[in-house]
Parts: C-alpha cells; structure tokens; sequence
C-alpha cells in the first residue's frame, strides 16, 4: 500500500478480523486506520464465507447478524454485500434474508464451475422463494484469482452476458484461493492494464463503490427464480457425516435453550445466558470448506471436540433454564411430578411412562405441561412386532428374508405403499473425493449390507424389530420403531463403518406419481424434477434438503424425514437417502492400506469408526402440507424435554402455552432475547407457501409488540389487543417481532 496508492485490499469474514485483534493488536490498529483511509475494504456481511446448502434458517440469520454488527462496531461501515464467491451453490432462502437484513447486492463465481450447463447469466436479479429480489454479480472472467494480464480484461469484455445493459462488471485479481492478495506483480499488471488504449477502461475500487454504481442499472437485469443450483460438488451433501449431526444438534440445541432461557427471564427466572461465543464458534464452523466435509482430518478432530464442549455447555444452560421456570409452577398436589417442555410451536402428543404403565400427553405450544408420573394406568396397545413385521393400528409392515421392506400397508387408506423392495442399504464404489462422485455410481452393481440377526420386541406403544448388519469389517444396527397411532416407521441406526472409497445408500421404490418431488430448504421448501427431460433436469440429480423430502401425487404422498441427512436423489417413483461417505480427505492421499490394520478406522478416509444417524418413511394422505409432513419433520427432530420436580407450591399453572398461533401454516423459529435489550424476539414463517393470516396470542403480560427487521432494528408498532396480535404473511414469508413484556410472571 505504500509503494502503490491505487491499491485497494479487500477482505471479507469478520472472524479473521477478530483474529488479528486478538493476536496481533498491532498489526489491527494499522488495518484499522487503512480501512478508514478506504485503502483496506471490509467485505461481506457473514461472519465467514458459509456454506448456505446445510445450514439452517437461523444461523443463516446468524451469520449475517454477528457480521454486520461486528463491521458496524470495528469500523462503522454498515455493509450492504454479500460476498460469497466460493460455496457450492446458494439457497433460495438467501434473497429475503439478505434484503430483510439491509443487504441489496451479492457477488460469486461459482456458478461458472457447472459440469453440464452453462449459467447463462452475469449481471441479475436474484427472485427468492418468497418474491424478494437482490442484485446479483457473478464474474464474466469465471474466476476470483484473475492474473489481471491484458486478456483476462479482454476476457470479461467478451464473456459479459449483459454487456448490452450495463457497462460495468467486477474483475478479482490477485490469489483469492487460499489467500494472500495481489502479489506486486498483479500490482505492475494493473498499472500496465491501465494504459492499453484498445483494452476496455479498468479501474482499482472498492466493491462497495463498484456496486452502488452497477445497480444503476439494475432494473434492465434478468431475473433468476429461486435457488442457484451448482452442478457440482454433489458429495457435500455427505462427506464429514459427523460434523453435519453436530452442526444439526447443535442448531437445534440453540433453538432450545435460547427459548427456554427467554421464558425463564420472561417468568422472573434465571438470567439469560451469555451465548454469543458458542454462535460464533458454530458460525465459524459452518465455513463452506468446513460443514461440506472438504477440510482435512484435523479441522473434524478438532471441531467434532469443540463441538461436544459446546452441547453440554448448551445443556447445561437448558436445564438451569427448565428448573427456573419448573421451580414456578404448582405442583403441590401432586405425588411424582414431570414437567414436559415443547419448543415448538403447536401443541404436541407425547406418550409417558409412568408408575403404572404408559399413558399420551399434550404438551401446549411454546409450554410446558407438568404430570404426575405416579398416576395413570397402563392400557392395551394394538401393535405387534415380530421378526418379520411391524404392525400398529394405521399400517403394516413386512420384511424380506435379507432385513429389507417388501410392504408397507396403509391401512387407514387402503394401499400399498411400496413397489418393490425398501431400505436395502446398499454401499457404492465411490472413486471420488471429499467434492464430488462419480455420476454413474449407480450403474455398477452394489454389496449390499448381510442381515445377521432380527429380534422384535414391544415396549409400551412402540412396537421394535432390532436388526444386526454386517458388510466385510464394518458392522450396523438398525432399530425399526413403530408407534402406536402413528404411520411414521423410524429407522435408527448405529453403525461402525469401515468401507473405504464406498458410500452407503438406502432407498425405497414408493407407489406415488409425481413430476417433481418437494425438498425443505431454510425457510420453507423447493420442487425439483424426478425426471431427466433436459439437461437442467439431468444436472439436478443429487440434491440438497434439510430435515425431510417428499414425494407427492394430489390425494397421497410419501416423505422422507432425516435427523441429520442432506444428500438426497428421488428419480422416477425411488426415494433415496445417501448416508455415508468414505472418500480421501480432502482429496487422493497416497496412503498405503497395509499401514491400517484390517477393521481399523482409515485415517486417510472421511466417515470411519462409529456414526450415529435416524431417518424414517412417512406415507400421508394429500400432498406434503395436507399430510403435516412439516410438523412431523419437527417433531422427529426436536424430541420432549423433561425434568423431574419434587412437589412444591408456585404461582404458574400445571400447564401454559407463552405463545400460541391459530394458523397451522406459521411457524416459530425461534424465541431469543433482543441483542440490545431485554425484550423477547420471535421469528416466524410462512411455511407451505400460501398467503395466510393469523392471530399470534401471548401467554405472558406483553406491553408492546413491533415488527422489525433481521438485524432487529427499525421497528414498527403492531397493535396489540387482549394480549394478541394479528399477522399476515405472504407465501415463505420470515417476520420478526420484537416483544416487551409489561412485567415478570412470578
């Protein structure tokens, strides 16, 4: 910077800013002064550069949250980009978040790596699932390390697809993979550049200056509907399986003890627990060469460590939470008392063992219900189980001789649900690497897991058929668990995996017809082909969904529901979930096998020793809204919590709901308390699609309720009357409401 004065550096990620402040206070004063100067330009408004396929709703908020705060508090710079060059495709989710949290412009260059399809756009309008729009820019030279030689400049005046609209695009120089900058060479080039009278004019800038300018043209820019889909890096999905179930528990985690904390300082409880580190520290894990499982070995040793550290500090904060709010609640007349706690946001069945034997349970929304565990009377179940069925009073279902589905019967709707055989858990040779397999795994024939034994048993309501897998050295079982009034079969497996270049498989063929099947994103949901009509069909054929996918004809439909899954495929009518990988971290390793010694864990392979996972089928009537496949996703995800009392006197009710909503197509997110004060915030969706209405009613003395943004900032009052509120919603719509409550429930 000193030898050159055009020279801007750019840096985004606010986690390697806090680094050097750490570190280096020195070297941050400088950086400091530079970015005051406007020679060193903060960019991006996530905490890193995150993966936005796997991680979930909140912490996409998260991350945009903790960035722009930190950029506003470093530097008082409000940052209004996103700059995400290198993930491995972007949500549809992303559009209304950025624009809802003061962000109008995005940059990439991804898209350019397709493997079949040429991305036919540079300059854009990004339309979300939702209708929000945001500028977007993906570099015409294809690339965020230009060389900034005379034809790479000549290259983006070619390539610039809307060229005829505007006459600016952004050019990348210097070494943007695996950092450094622009070396002085970049420097002299530049300089040199400048001076080619027949080159296009090229400029040093900051990208906020290049942006402000751009969108001036903005309103001539195509649009591009919902996600950005890349045709490539499909083994992300999967790859580092154990650090997907940890980002999963530990999301949900947060959602918990956030809530439960919030109520228990609403209730006059506990104070709120500092979590603000544990965020960043999941953040930061969430980095697009982290959660993707394209790291090496270290970085899953060392976060898969970290990441245990934080589940029992987040439990430990849950449970001071729940005792706060148990230690209210009047419980004197009862003998054994458990208080049940649901974190959703509608009331929910749970069945409960008592002294006496099993009884159901309603837990209210966003509440709790306290039981006695010494009453009740255990009453017959109609289920069976044995070897080779599972049966409740809804379906029926029965195995082959290898373990595998052949039928699964509805019985409340009179079908068979599948058409051939369901849950072979089939491991492919899998010759790719930590990015990608090869797209014709498939047509190589796969070895199929050897069932060694089955026993059933019934516990209570849940009929269980306990299966025991072995293939060469690894080893798996599976409880299959039926519930009584239930058509969800859960598959719950352990496993010792020890396949190398191998990925394991499940699959079931089901008996619906449908064009496109229906996957959970952030937010709400997408459709994409099962077919392979064109080339842009062809390219979908591994793709991303978080807790459930579906596959729906009008009247019936069958879902999918994981607890910690991503990679999903559903062709024609076959329903397939990839489970495991074992490919080189993070690429070909020459390590010889006979430094391992047979059934050991191979240290130079993703997904060895053990690995902990459930999915389960789940057949409806109707498509994925009329069948409840949302909440039954849910409630898969985010089981009871429970804790135990003695008797004692209080001042809340057996049982309490703080926020009920009367619209089953809205659902809370999360409840936290406000980062600059003490007021609550709840975050809804709109989550089927519709414009929908609904009456949000408080079971908490509330004095006033506003509407803001992501960043929980420029409010706007909503009125408020008999402790409710009403709402409306557009189709995925995310609101949040900022709640002051009038004074604390003793």
């Amino acid at each position: 910077m000193e030898i050159y004065p055009d020279y801007i550096f750019g840096a985004s990620q606010p986690q390697l800013y806090q680094w050097i402040k750490e570190s280096h206070p020195a070297l941050y004063h400088k950086v400091k002064q530079r970015v005051k100067e406007g020679r060193f330009e903060a960019q991006g408004c996530m905490w890193v550069e995150a993966d936005t396929n796997l991680i979930g709703g909140e912490s996409m908020v998260r991350q945009i949250l903790f960035g722009k705060r930190f950029f506003r508090e470093e530097f008082g710079i409000d940052i209004r980009h996103l700059w995400l060059p290198d993930a491995f495709g972007y949500s549809g989710a992303l559009p209304q978040i950025l624009r809802k949290s003061g962000v109008d412009y995005f940059v990439t260059q991804k898209m350019s790596w397709n493997s079949i399809n040429r991305f036919p756009l540079h300059s854009f309008q990004w339309q979300g699932i939702d209708g929000s729009r945001v500028l977007a820019h993906m570099l015409p030279e294809a690339t965020y390390s230009s060389p900034a030689l005379p034809w790479a400049v000549r290259k983006i005046e070619k390539e610039y697809a809307q060229a005829g609209v505007s006459n600016r695009a952004m050019m990348l120089f210097g070494i943007g993979d695996g950092g450094g900058g622009p070396g002085e060479e970049h420097l002299e080039r530049m300089m040199r550049v400048q001076r080619i009278p027949s080159l296009p004019i090229v400029k040093q800038e900051r990208a906020a200056e290049f942006f402000e300018k751009w969108a001036r043209d903005g309103q001539w820019f195509p649009v591009w509907v919902s996600e950005l889909y890349l045709e490539r890096h499909q083994g992300t999905f999967t790859s580092a399986s154990r650090n997907k179930r940890w980002n999963r528990r530990i999301e949900q985690a947060l959602h918990n003890c956030e809530l439960l904390a919030s109520l228990a300082m609403a209730t006059g409880g506990s104070r709120y627990p500092a979590l603000d580190a544990i965020w960043r520290e999941v953040l930061l894990y969430q980095f697009h060469d982290i959660l993707p499982g394209s790291s090496i070995k270290r970085v899953y040793d060392e976060s898969c460590a970290r990441y245990a550290i934080m589940s029992d500090n987040l439990a430990a904060e849950t449970r001071k939470a729940l005792k706060s709010i148990a230690r209210r609640i009047d419980t004197a007349r009862m003998t054994r008392p458990a208080i049940f706690f649901n974190t959703l946001s509608w009331p929910r069945s749970h069945w409960i063992k008592g002294k006496r034997g099993w009884r159901s349970i309603t837990v209210p929304a966003v509440g709790y219900a306290a039981v006695d565990s010494a009453d009740g009377a255990g009453g017959h179940f109609d289920i069976s189980a044995t070897s080779d069925s599972l049966e409740n009073d809804c379906v029926k279902v029965r195995f082959d001789r290898d373990g595998s589905l052949k039928s699964f019967y509805d019985k409340q709707a009179g079908r068979e649900i599948l058409t051939g055989r369901g849950n072979r858990l089939a491991a492919y040779r899998d010759d790719g690497d930590a990015w990608d397999f090869p797209a014709n795994y498939a047509d190589l024939a796969p070895r199929y897991f050897a069932l060694i034994s089955s026993r059933a048993r019934t516990e209570g309501p849940r009929a269980i058929v306990t299966q025991r897998y072995e293939l060469g050295y690894s080893k798996l079982t599976q409880e299959i668990v039926l519930t009584a009034g239930s058509k969800r079969l859960e598959f719950r497996t352990i496993a010792n995996w020890l396949e190398r270049q191998s990925m394991l498989r499940t699959s079931f063929p089901v008996s619906v017809q449908s064009t496109d099947a229906t996957y959970e994103i952030q937010f709400g949901h997408v459709k994409r082909p099962t077919h392979r009509n064109t080339s842009w069909d062809l390219a979908k054929d591994e793709v991303p969904a978080h807790k459930w996918a579906d596959l729906s004809q009008r009247d019936y439909g069958v879902a999918l529901i994981n607890d910690c899954k991503y990679g999903h495929k559903i062709k024609g009518n076959v329903m397939d979930l990839c489970l495991l990988r074992s490919a080189p971290y993070p690429g070909p390793r020459h390590v010889q096998d006979n430094e391992v010694k047979p059934g050991q864990p191979h240290h130079a392979h993703t997904d060895q020793g053990k690995q902990v996972f459930a999915y389960a089928l789940f057949p409806h009537e109707g498509d994925h809204v009329a069948g409840g496949v949302i909440r039954e996703a849910y409630e898969f995800n985010y089981p009871a919590l429970v804790i135990d009392e003695k008797p004692h006197k209080g001042r809340l009710p057996i049982q309490h709901g703080f926020v009920t909503i009367d619209n089953k197509a809205v659902c809370i997110e999360t409840v936290k308390k406000a980062e600059d004060s003490g007021d609550l915030i709840v975050r809804l969706y709109e989550s089927t699609g519709a414009s929908v209405s609904c009456a949000l009613r408080f079971g908490l003395s509330v004095a006033a309720v506003a509407e803001t943004d992501l960043m929980e900032e420029n409010p706007k009052a909503i009125p408020l009357g008999d402790a409710a509120v009403r709402l409306s919603f557009g189709p995925f719509e995310i609101k949040t409401l900022r709640i002051k409550t009038a004074s604390k429930m003793q």
